[in-house]
């Protein structure tokens, strides 16, 4: 039995006749799977502090309990609110005709009653964005310009500098760091200032930055474009414009040259050309226009970060079991993507412009930060067995327990060998199997510790990283502490194919704000920590990464929204590999920020004038059962 009004259609409203106030039972799931995690990320903050004592009370579990039953009850009354109002907003929206000021089609005013299967192909989406993606892009670039004064001329991730040395030989090659975004950054970097004719890389940080803000702000015109021909609710989609232009973070991320920024924008294509494949059933396909697009978005998604292959290959697995029509050209499309990416570039392109592949620990970071936990809390129990296993794969393995940090897994997995053997590899793995029986909760710990952010309110683990935002990275003067810090890593990272002068001309002497740019930036950085400090909410991590998606999860189930789940996959992987990560630093969550209006959207198509009829969503009364 439904948990929401029911409704009887007057005109184009629906209006409500019946209303209970019984708890909806997907709000509680989800308002208790959020409670839970917040306080294990409570517990765990505790666990790992070093100085807590009361997280191992029988005090503290009473209180923990307590704690998760009045979350969730609170959470449960306010997601049932939302919920509700969720419904009535889609089945206003059902029974309206479908209002796209932008579309052209014949039957753009024809109410959602009448058969719109012409209105519903992929190519008549890409008929209705002819001419009407400028304006919502000149909108975003002019909401985000003085974002780029703040920080002019745009901004620069220590990441990309060294990036920046492989680029100019300085370093040696390597796909730690995807080499495509290396030859983007250098190839940037290399316009110089017009040739040559001043002596700094500012004007070439400026051109970039205005590259990827225009390339984010066309791909977001794009997701508005596709809100508004589905006929999704008029306030969705002026909240996501608002949301997408107004939110500081998002030029912030646009403005920076960052893997994880140019990362960011082929990510929301991604998800939006899956999300049409998902809502046609797999009928996008037959347009051989979309099969272009997404297999080029696929093919840029691997190429610009590691995790790319990962997300391209469950979500196409999830995608292709789901839709009804045309999976063998999907399979295709997707795995034509992997073979070049995954197959021609990694194994021939690479090795023959003399790239180094990336080192075998940057998948070890999880079981290394578990090890070193394990080894700092029952070091006592090992024997010299054990420790020779360890020591087998791990360089000065006795230390790991000292280099430990809950929140970041850098110092633990550098030690990782990578060039060790496969027995000894093998045998850690026996090793780490029994010490996992042994002690179990030490492994959810570690692993809990480094995603605190994803799974907890955190607002102090990373320091000024632990809020959604973006440090300026660029000095005013050379002799600033950050950058007598920054030098030194450099240099090291040039392994001897580069001198200091050479370093300081390439990058860190010919990079520097200007005094005025750095007056206004140290300004606007200190008004967002005033809000960081007193409306936290507005810039948790959480909220981006777990919160709204568990929510439209729930919320798509609870309405039998198939389609809507599977859209919602990516945001799922994303999570999965947040977690998994080193450590959740503002720019790893790029994506679920620019994906927001997205995740929201799923939870909206089945119930949209345009998709009602095709997708057989409820329109009234949709069972939260």
């Amino acid at each position: 039995m439904s948990d929401h009004p029911k409704a009887t259609v007057s005109g184009n409203t629906a209006t409500p006749t019946r209303r209970t106030h019984r708890p909806d039972l997907w709000a509680s799931i989800a308002a208790a799977v959020i409670s839970a995690l917040a306080v294990w990320g409570d517990y765990v903050r505790r666990a790992v502090s070093g100085t807590d004592t009361w997280h191992n009370s029988p005090s503290y579990a009473v209180a923990a309990v307590a704690l998760v039953l009045a979350l969730t009850a609170a959470l449960t009354c306010a997601l049932t609110w939302v919920f509700r109002r969720a419904d009535a907003a889609l089945e206003r929206n059902t029974m309206a005709p479908s209002s796209d000021p932008s579309s052209e089609l014949p039957d753009a005013a024809t109410p959602a009653t009448t058969p719109t299967s012409t209105a519903l192909t992929t190519d008549a989406w890409f008929v209705s964005m002819r001419g009407h993606r400028l304006r919502p892009t000149l909108l975003f670039l002019a909401c985000w310009a003085p974002y780029l004064v703040i920080r002019f001329p745009g901004n620069l991730d220590p990441d990309t500098q060294w990036q920046l040395l492989e680029a100019y030989g300085m370093a040696p090659r390597s796909d730690h760091h995807p080499w495509f975004d290396t030859l983007v950054f250098g190839a940037f970097w290399r316009l110089r200032s017009f040739g040559g004719l001043i002596p700094s890389h500012l004007p070439s940080l400026l051109l970039y930055a205005l590259a990827q803000m225009a390339a984010t702000a066309a791909v977001f015109a794009l997701v508005i474009g596709w809100m508004r021909f589905l006929g999704l609710p008029r306030g969705l989609v002026r909240a996501s414009i608002v949301f997408l232009a107004a939110y500081p973070a998002v030029p912030l991320f646009a403005q920076t040259m960052a893997k994880d920024m140019l990362y960011g924008w082929v990510y929301v294509l991604f998800v939006l050309l899956m999300a049409e494949a998902a809502r046609t059933r797999g009928s996008a396909f037959a347009s051989h226009r979309f099969v272009v697009w997404l297999t080029v978005a696929a093919m840029l998604l691997m190429l610009t970060k590691k995790t790319g292959a990962i997300t391209v290959l469950l979500c196409g697995i999830v995608l292709v079991c789901a839709i009804r029509r045309l999976r063998v050209r999907a399979t295709v499309c997707l795995g034509l993507a992997l073979v070049l990416v995954a197959g021609v570039w990694q194994h021939a392109a690479l090795p023959a412009m003399g790239v180094a592949p990336g080192e075998s620990k940057e998948t070890m970071t999880m079981t290394s930060q578990q090890t070193a936990l394990y080894i700092r809390w029952y070091g006592d129990e090992l024997t010299d067995d054990d420790w020779r296993v360890l020591e087998g794969v791990y360089t000065e393995a006795h230390e790991l327990g000292d280099v430990y940090v809950p929140s970041r897994a850098d110092a633990t997995k550098d030690r990782w060998r990578s060039d060790a053997p496969s027995e000894a590899v093998h045998a850690f793995f026996r090793w780490y199997a029994g010490a996992m029986a042994r002690h179990p909760e030490v492994f959810a710990i570690a692993l809990s510790a480094t995603a605190l952010p994803v799974i907890y309110p955190d607002t102090t683990s990373l320091g000024d990283e632990s809020y959604v935002s973006y440090r300026d990275n660029l000095d005013e003067a050379p002799d600033t502490a950050d950058a007598a810090q920054m030098e030194p890593f450099l240099l090291g990272m040039t392994q001897g194919q580069a001198t200091l002068d050479e370093v300081q001309r390439t990058i860190t002497r010919t990079a520097q704000r200007p005094h005025w740019a750095h007056v206004v930036s140290q300004g606007f950085d200190r008004v967002y920590a005033w809000v960081e400090h007193w409306l936290p909410v507005l810039v948790l991590k959480a909220v981006f990464t777990t919160w709204v998606p568990l929510v439209c999860l729930a919320y798509c189930i609870r309405r039998r929204h198939g389609m809507g789940v599977v859209m919602l996959v990516p945001a799922v992987v994303t999570l999965a590999t947040l977690v998994a990560g080193p450590v959740v630093l503002p720019r790893y969550i790029v994506p679920c920020v620019y994906a927001l209006p997205l995740t929201i959207a799923a939870c909206a198509t089945a119930a949209s004038p345009r998709y009602a009829d095709r997708a057989g969503a409820p329109t009234s009364g949709a069972s939260s059962r």
